[in-house]
């Protein structure tokens, strides 16, 4: 789905991959209409075929979408188009739990203590409103920069029937082994809230000590069994310093008899709050005890003039430090201003919006390296780095440029009874009716059909792109005539009548068929004037007021760049070269564009009786590729080496057009290459991980199926786990009395970016039995 990029879809403009799962990909999105950042969760085209699987999960977004609590990822919308299906979400600045424990290790009690509130809050909230989790890991757990946590990816929920409170819900093995329940790891019927609350216990099991219960060594079976049979150690185990209590409240959480388990969320949270409230009073006690064995010592500040004494110092020390060591003032700090076109661009800096009224001074707190991006609908955007100085203001301006969008077509078939009509789009003449699939300019044009003796039509129609589209039209015959006076200022103006010419000004003329009539009049030196709708009366005198000619000023465009085209207020107006001696006098924007060079923009104010000339020569334009290879490799451009062994970021810009990168690595005997297209400035990044294998899910029903990958078992039975390697692969499951199983294609590239390093999918087989 990586080609959605950039496309507008229902209102949402695709920005960026932020996620994968088994279901879809989730992205990064801006609501066009309210001008807001959302996250678009795509499902699975394969899977949004599948009738009774969206009639399911409609069901359980309407649930979703019930659940308004702080501490839980809010959907907003379902939508549907001819071939997408996705939810609307909201979008947290975040990132997952499952990251901070791999980087940081164990958390601190008290972080501990505020995340899981937090969580159970949010489940209990679930559970109330009739829906279960089913895969509460860290992963899908998101950690705000404000201490706030939400929950995300109910991609597994469950809804609960309201009509029976004691109803429970069928459900294959799913969701991450290591924080399955017992029951889920069986594949029970009785999978109900109290599945959540292990799941939950585990992963503050993990947030405390810093790791899971299971060794690494450990295979799928081995985990199965420990959990079945509820051989998990203690979290004292892995850190002694757990208190005992709340060791209590996870093993309790982790029982593997759901009975013995907390029975609700609001269960748990209470003997949580409990054991903070006993800590709080064990640290008071120790206060007041250690308090109480100073004052016994008669310290030295209870005589009076040492008291003074002492205060004077500490003060004098305090000002030395705010004075001399660590001034609070803004030599250190350091600011930038920045100036922008369009002013009403939105501008990021270090994933911070920057509001207009900050632009002119934007503080920070030391100097260095920042990230700016600064973006605008219909322009290209601008991602770089700025080095701030301390203790000074560093000014800053920059322009963005418009994307360069090629003209589309679609083809146009027109038929008029009778034949013969002159058919004009925007006022220029493409044949006479009839006439079919001419290829014409796609979007809203006008359209005009005259026929002599006829009334003209004048209306509007919009060419849908790359499709065909037919129109047909019955006119009226005109037998009625009428009578036309016009006068211009100055006189001796061309007059045409219906794209005809009739005479000049002053002009007047009988026995002229009733109706509409399109009139231009022309003049050297002066700007056309054009009327698209006249009205002749029959049997009347139809008397138009003096017109007033405006004089018209001239301008040529000539392009140094060959097959460039030229664009005059947005519209194009040819390739090369454009000229005109009739432009109307004003304000115009002019812009010459080819692919794979800088667009070539200029506002030009016509006068009249002032030729103006413009050559605009174009640059080539220069994309910027940056790279990680993991561990390592040699890369290339067009065959060209640019790097050898290559193992940190490497950046370099590449020239407008198609390109050939290559990433080998000789020793692991890998290669990875990727056609390039550089149509604009945009920074293209790209992660080459030889070293990558993804973690796929194979189900099938029914169970125990054996699986075989590229031809070659891999020892195990469905349900399993595997970690795959990058390739095309072949996947296929077979059971002793079924037949085989459809083979199946999954591809893992070699390129990812980081946020998709926690990628999971899963491959469901479903089985027939032998005849």
């Amino acid at each position: 789905m990586e080609d959605l990029i950039g496309h507008t879809l229902d209102g949402y403009k695709i920005l960026e991959i932020i996620g994968r799962g088994g279901m879809g990909v989730v992205f990064k999105a801006l609501d066009t209409n309210l001008d807001k950042i959302v996250a678009l969760k795509m499902i699975d085209p394969v899977l949004a075929q599948d009738e009774t699987f969206i009639r399911r999960f409609k069901t359980e977004a309407r649930a979703l979408a019930r659940l308004d609590n702080p501490n839980i990822v809010g959907v907003y919308a379902l939508r549907q188009t001819e071939k997408y299906f996705f939810m609307v979400m909201e979008f947290v600045e975040a990132r997952p739990l499952s990251h901070h424990i791999r980087e940081n290790g164990k958390l601190k009690l008290e972080d501990v203590l505020k995340i899981s509130r937090q969580l159970l809050q949010a489940i209990g909230f679930a559970h109330n409103a009739s829906i279960l989790h089913r895969d509460i890991k860290p992963s899908n757990i998101l950690l705000c920069k404000d201490g706030k946590a939400k929950i995300t990816d109910f991609g597994l929920a469950k809804v609960i029937k309201e009509h029976d409170s004691g109803a429970t819900v069928t459900q294959a093995r799913a969701g991450t082994l290591y924080y399955m329940s017992p029951e889920q790891v069986k594949g029970l019927k009785n999978v109900d809230k109290r599945g959540d609350i292990y799941s939950l216990g585990m992963t503050i099991y993990e947030m405390i000590v810093g790791r899971v219960p299971f060794e690494k060594t450990d295979s799928d079976f081995t985990i199965q069994r420990k959990i079945v049979d509820g051989e998990i150690p203690s979290p004292v185990t892995f850190y002694k310093d757990v208190p005992k209590k709340f060791t209590k409240i996870i093993l309790k959480s982790i029982a593997r008899d759901p009975d013995k388990r907390y029975q609700s969320a609001e269960e748990m949270l209470a003997d949580l709050w409990k054991f903070e409230t006993d800590m709080l009073e064990d640290e008071k006690t120790l206060i007041i005890t250690t308090k109480k064995e100073e004052i016994k010592r008669k310290p030295l500040f209870k005589k009076p003039i040492i008291l003074i004494a002492g205060f004077v110092l500490l003060i004098c020390l305090a000002l030395a430090y705010k004075l001399i060591i660590h001034p609070d003032n803004d030599v250190q700090k350091a600011f930038i201003s920045l100036s922008v076109d369009p002013p009403d661009a939105r501008i990021t800096i270090d994933d911070k919006v920057i509001e207009s009224s900050q632009l002119n001074k934007i503080k920070f707190e030391k100097a260095g390296e920042v990230r700016l991006l600064v973006t605008k609908e219909g322009f290209e955007p601008i991602d770089t780095l700025i080095k701030t100085e301390s203790g000074k203001t560093v000014s800053f301006t920059f322009t963005l440029n418009p994307v360069f969008k090629p003209v589309t077509t679609g083809k146009l078939s027109v038929t008029t009874k009778p034949p013969g009509a002159t058919v004009y789009i925007d006022n220029d003449s493409i044949g006479n009716s009839p006439f079919k699939n001419l290829q014409v300019t796609a979007g809203m044009v006008s359209l005009n059909i005259e026929k002599t003796g006829y009334g003209s039509i004048d209306t509007t129609i919009n060419i849908a792109e790359e499709k065909e589209n037919s129109i047909s039209f019955n006119l009226n015959k005109i037998t009625e005539t009428g009578s036309l006076n016009i006068t211009s200022n100055p006189s001796g103006a061309d007059v045409w009548l219906d794209r005809k010419k009739l005479g000049i000004t002053p002009f007047q003329k009988s026995e002229l068929p009733a109706g509409k009539h399109r009139l231009l009049l022309r003049l050297s030196g002066y700007a056309d004037y054009l009327m698209n709708s006249v009205q002749v009366s029959a049997n009347q005198l139809t008397d138009i007021p003096t017109i007033n000619l405006s004089p018209a000023g001239s301008i040529t465009v000539l392009s140094e760049t060959a097959d460039a085209e030229i664009y005059i207020d947005n519209r194009l107006a040819g390739k090369n070269k454009y000229i005109n001696d009739k432009i109307e006098p004003g304000e115009h924007n002019i812009s010459v564009r080819k692919s794979g060079f800088t667009p070539y923009n200029k506002t030009i104010t016509i006068e009249p009786n002032k030729p103006q000339k413009i050559s605009a020569r174009l640059i080539p334009m220069a994309g910027k590729i940056e790279i990680i290879v993991v561990p390592y490799g040699n890369i290339y451009v067009d065959d060209q080496l640019k790097v050898k062994d290559a193992m940190s970021l490497y950046s370099f810009e590449i020239p407008g057009g198609s390109h050939n990168l290559k990433v080998v690595n000789k020793s692991l005997d890998n290669e990875w290459i990727k056609k390039v297209e550089i149509k604009d400035t945009t920074v293209r990044r790209y992660l080459i991980n030889f070293n990558r294998v993804v973690k796929l899910t194979i189900i099938s029903q029914p169970r125990f199926a054996e699986i075989f990958i590229d031809g070659k078992t891999i020892e195990k039975t469905t349900p399993s786990e595997y970690f795959i390697k990058p390739g095309k692969h072949i996947i296929q499951v077979k059971k002793d009395g079924y037949l085989p199983s459809e083979e199946k294609e999954f591809n893992v590239d070699y390129d990812i970016y980081e946020s998709k390093q926690d990628r999971e999918e899963n491959l469901t087989f479903l089985l027939s039995k032998k005849e």
